[in-house]
């Protein structure tokens, strides 16, 4: 694995208490983060794209969500790829 995963909470805005996901990479990958956070951003917009050909038609409660994440930054400047916990 060339990530870890950390558990956070939103503090302010919209998401304020709520549960995070906090994605880093390890020191060894991280000179290639801004690559592979692109990477997540076009899978993660591709799969908004087809989940919202499937909810125009699908089942009531048959729905899919799917959240893309920020990145956010550390005070030491670690960059985190933080997106919401869905239960």
């Amino acid at each position: 694995a060339f990530r870890v995963c950390l558990e956070g909470t939103f503090i302010g805005g919209n998401r304020n208490g709520q549960e995070a996901a906090c994605k880093r990479f390890k020191p060894q990958y991280r000179a290639m983060a801004m690559e592979f956070f692109e990477s997540d951003f076009q899978i993660a917009d591709k799969a908004i794209q087809v989940a919202t050909s499937w909810n125009e038609f699908c089942p009531a409660g048959k729905e899919i969500m799917i959240n893309k994440g920020a990145i956010h930054s550390s005070n030491s400047g670690i960059q985190y790829l933080v997106e919401p916990v869905i239960r």
